[in-house]
């Protein structure tokens, strides 16, 4: 299980898919500016039933004052509170997987060109209620798929 399969199930879930030429100026941003991290950092998780795999790789890891753990979102939209929030999550999974509890959401706004910072507060909590719930509703879908697909 990623943190990207979670992040898409609980954000993205009823939202239409970037187009291709969306997910390219992405990528080309996030090597422009710096976020090219491509390690991936995993942690078993004990779940009430079942210990769970859970992998993630953070847009980079960088180290100034002290060690961050940083992820960048792109949008066009005006208000970038939905990819605020979205980054604020993915990024407390990726504190979680690293130990690194220094966090940072960049959000670029594309048709500004500007980069708003936000650093974000370690909620382990946060990270396992999410998780939780994230599984009950895989759980669901599975049933609901084995007993109406088969």
């Amino acid at each position: 299980m990623s943190v990207g399969d979670i992040i898409g199930e609980l954000f993205y879930n009823n939202l239409p898919r970037s187009n291709g030429y969306a997910k390219t100026r992405g990528y080309i941003l996030h090597n422009r500016l710096g976020f090219t991290n491509d390690q991936v950092f995993c942690r078993y998780i004990e779940n009430s039933n079942y210990y769970v795999r859970l992998c993630g790789a953070p847009d980079r890891i960088s180290l100034e004052d002290k060690l961050y753990v940083d992820e960048l979102k792109t949008t066009s939209n005006r208000d970038i509170t939905f990819s605020k929030t979205v980054g604020e999550y993915q990024v407390q999974f990726y504190m979680f997987l690293t130990g690194i509890h220094n966090g940072r959401v960049f959000v670029y706004q594309t048709s500004e060109k500007k980069l708003y910072s936000f650093e974000v507060k370690y909620n382990e909590d946060l990270v396992k209620q999410t998780l939780e719930d994230y599984l009950k509703l895989y759980e669901a879908k599975q049933k609901f798929r084995k007993n109406h697909h088969g």
